[in-house]
């Protein structure tokens, strides 16, 4: 039993660490601070099974062990790692250990018994086998692994593999009992068979509910980066007024002369009505970024918020739908977030280098919104006002290797996004 008792805790060890190495190097989970985490997580496992070792007996230690391991594999993640939600680590921890014992369950099926150290011994393997294959998809970049990618898998998913892990499980010790085991495995595949289905259709809804959205998206920002174009177009159609003055003078002494008062009035309010699209409050350095800052410090105003503007934003290295799309979602989130606050204003800080770019844009807020894991956690409401498009920014400062930070305090909501400028050679016009 001795033996059996430092198997386990070895077994225990090395199931924690490649847990967290899937976890952190190959699926990009951060590690909460404190190395203390961990080592509190080990020392409860030995106390754990030390306690079990001390307190029952063989058989009732090994049922101890396994309900341990499978503790330790659910707790740990949520305890070690980052996450948006609690539950999808402790189903990703449960689904894991599950796999790990139908595997080694499976090996050690065609042998006729195995000792607890041989057993360990298997383990210890596929654990070993685990961390070389992570290693080297790491190493080759063969496979991209989105964010948060645990959160994208549907909930059901989890189940369906846990299930048909026991399933195969009963069918493989049904020598043992063919009667008892036969009848537990059925019901098992039969509730496996129907997850499936409800996991594929539920998979095909959300896959056209997203291809819908992004095609929406798409039109959007294709709308929204046609009409800034145009306010650019019109801006620099009234530079060139204001080169051609004279021309302008001319034009409408002739028609004064002749006589044509009417023609002339409307002139006069054509100049009048170019003027006006074209006079712009901001400089930036970037005329569609001027435009946007023009178009949306308009629909601010309405609300009573003021939006300002400081320092500079690059005339490339980021393409114009990129740039519409940051520019315009942090925007519409701020203006949203300061309805409601008394002379709100909004202020939006380029800084610009040769190699990179930073934008700061900060909103008051009515009460403090709660950001964790860099995701508001809060009200419905607050995350409608600033989680809406925040999602299409990261995805686009990713594009850049660059970051998204929120943060709020004091009743003020921030988000700092930062790009590496792209060459010309590199740009998508």
């Amino acid at each position: 039993m001795t033996v059996n008792f430092f198997a386990s805790l070895l077994q225990i060890l090395l199931g924690i660490t490649t847990e967290s190495y899937v976890l952190n190097s190959f699926l990009n989970y951060e590690s909460r601070k404190g190395k203390w985490r961990l080592s509190a997580v080990l020392i409860s496992a030995f106390f754990l099974v030390t306690g079990s070792y001390l307190c029952f007996d063989f058989e009732t230690f090994d049922l101890m062990v396994e309900a341990i391991i499978l503790l330790s594999f659910t707790l740990s993640p949520y305890i070690l790692f980052r996450c948006g939600k609690k539950l999808t680590f402790a189903l990703f921890g449960l689904t894991f250990c599950g796999l790990m014992d139908f595997v080694v369950f499976s090996i050690t099926s065609v042998f006729v018994k195995l000792s607890a150290v041989q057993s360990t011994l298997v383990y210890c393997g596929l654990y070993a086998v685990v961390l070389f294959l992570c290693y080297i998809i790491i190493r080759k970049k063969s496979i991209i692994i989105p964010d948060k990618f645990l959160e994208q898998i549907p909930l059901p998913v989890y189940g369906v593999i846990y299930i048909a892990s026991l399933a195969t499980f009963y069918s493989i010790t049904e020598n043992s009992d063919p009667e008892y085991y036969s009848d537990v495995g059925n019901a098992l595949m039969l509730i496996s068979v129907v997850l499936v289905v409800v996991c594929i259709s539920y998979a095909f809804y959300k896959f056209s509910s997203l291809v819908r959205e992004q095609k929406e998206t798409e039109k959007s920002l294709e709308l929204q980066l046609k009409h800034y174009e145009d306010m650019v177009i019109k801006n620099r159609d009234i530079r060139g007024f204001r080169h051609d003055y004279k021309n302008n003078l001319i034009s409408l002494r002739s028609l004064i002369d002749a006589g044509k008062t009417a023609e002339a009035i409307e002139y006069i309010d054509g100049l009048h009505d170019n003027l006006m699209v074209a006079q712009s409050r901001f400089s930036t350095g970037n005329y569609l970024a001027d435009a946007i800052l023009n178009d949306k410090a308009a629909k601010a105003e309405k609300s009573g918020i003021e939006v300002d503007f400081s320092g500079s934003i690059p005339q490339s290295g980021i393409t114009n739908n990129d740039l519409c799309t940051v520019l315009s979602n942090t925007l519409d989130n701020a203006i949203r977030g300061s309805e409601g606050v008394e002379k709100a204003r909004i202020k939006v800080v380029g800084n610009e280098t040769s190699t990179g770019f930073v934008l700061n844009v900060s909103n008051p807020v009515i009460d403090n919104i709660r950001i964790k894991n860099n995701e508001v956690k809060t009200s419905k409401a607050d995350k409608e006002n600033h989680g809406f498009g925040i999602a299409l920014v990261k995805k686009t400062a990713k594009d850049y290797n660059g970051f998204v930070e929120l943060s709020c305090e004091n009743n003020v909501f921030k988000i700092q996004v930062g790009f590496i400028l792209k060459g010309e050679e590199n740009e998508k016009d």
